[in-house]
């Protein structure tokens, strides 16, 4: 606890959405560098050229997480990166880099759990509750960012704003854990090689909002 701001807690969800000293999260300020949008276990994935997203024990396409094809059709060949957050982990999450919010829009769902376990059964990323932004960054391109409710949770608190910058709040869960999916378009973005290690065995990554996950490849 050493690492939050001191306060008095009305609530177990008050205590959840706590905030965290700034300093114990410095965010990465080389323009070239991706950073950790979340405290969260990474899981990065390859977006084969048809869209589909080969997640352990299942399969998603790009169109069905965002119901947009022609958006999806963006993201083809590009890379999936899954933030899951368990109720251990700091439930606020901040922009990748410098932009512009252009567009957002709810996706109505149910509330599967997000644990690895789960995916045997449930089809969470497409089936839960969702929130879709597309930003327009400085240094990535075109990215969407999805958060995705769970079992527990389902409040996504997004805050509106219509710019943004690298390290900024974008929102935070309510009680319980979830998951937070960022989409690169193709040729963007080099995922750090211990990420790409573990992600090609299913073996997920434990990062913190702010520090490096990978380099901008252009």
């Amino acid at each position: 606890m050493s690492e939050y701001l001191e306060t008095d807690y009305a609530s177990y969800d008050s205590f959840i959405t706590r905030t965290i000293d700034p300093a114990r999260r410095p965010v990465t300020l080389d323009p070239t560098t991706l950073v950790a949008v979340a405290d969260a276990k990474l899981l990065a994935y390859p977006v084969t050229p048809d869209g589909c997203i080969p997640v352990k024990h299942t399969s998603y396409t790009v169109t069905e997480l965002l119901r947009d094809a022609g958006l999806a059709a963006t993201y083809n060949g590009g890379t999936c990166l899954v933030f899951r957050l368990g109720t251990e982990d700091y439930h606020r999450y901040c922009f990748a880099d410098d932009g512009a919010v252009s567009r957002g829009y709810a996706i109505k769902g149910i509330l599967h759990s997000i644990q690895p376990i789960s995916s045997k059964r449930y089809r969470a990323f497409s089936e839960n509750q969702r929130e879709c932004s597309i930003i327009e960054t400085v240094n990535f391109g075109t990215m969407v960012v999805v958060e995705v409710g769970a079992l527990l949770v389902g409040k996504i608190h997004n805050h509106e704003v219509t710019t943004c910058r690298r390290g900024q709040e974008k929102g935070y869960f309510s009680l319980g854990g979830s998951t937070i999916l960022l989409l690169l378009s193709p040729g963007i973005i080099a995922i750090d090689s211990d990420i790409m290690e573990y992600s090609a065995q299913h073996i997920e990554t434990r990062v913190r909002l702010g520090e490096q996950i990978g380099v901008r490849c252009r």
